[in-house]
């Protein structure tokens, strides 16, 4: 496996509202910056739960394959995956005290073909970055 993307960012919310954006999958498109449908979805919208991104032209299933509310949501691609053929994701929140918290996300990917490889893994990153600063904008409202 090569080394994973993480990703880091802290946030002047609590731990459990933090949690409650990251875990809305109705919303989550806003801040990420992509539409996102909802293929499955169990009675709890936790483990099961399968969502579609639209990136471009592409379409990405993504299921939830383990939850902690409030702390932690792992996911794996089930659908979409080239040029990739491995990819899990995991956000784990934390408390920094009342009204601070952090997320980091960690993916660990591998690529069929290594170049395209290290082209996902920069972009994602970056994308990752931009999404959570641009939900630290909305919940700062």
């Amino acid at each position: 496996m090569s080394r994973p993307i993480l990703v880091t960012h802290t946030f002047n919310v609590p731990a459990e509202r933090l949690f409650a954006a990251l875990d809305d999958n109705s919303t989550m498109g806003r801040w990420l910056g992509v539409k996102v449908d909802l293929v499955k979805s169990p009675p709890d919208k936790g483990v099961g739960t399968v969502r579609r991104l639209h990136i471009g032209l592409q379409k990405i299933d993504e299921e939830i394959v383990e939850r902690e509310v409030p702390k932690r949501i792992a996911y794996k691609i089930v659908r979409g995956l080239f040029p990739l053929s491995y990819h899990r994701g995991e956000v784990n929140v934390t408390s920094l005290g009342a009204d601070r918290s952090s997320a980091e996300w960690r993916i660990d990917l591998e690529s069929k073909i290594p170049a395209l490889g290290a082209l996902v893994r920069v972009g994602l990153g970056a994308g990752i970055d931009r999404a959570l600063k641009k939900l630290d904008r909305q919940l700062g409202r």
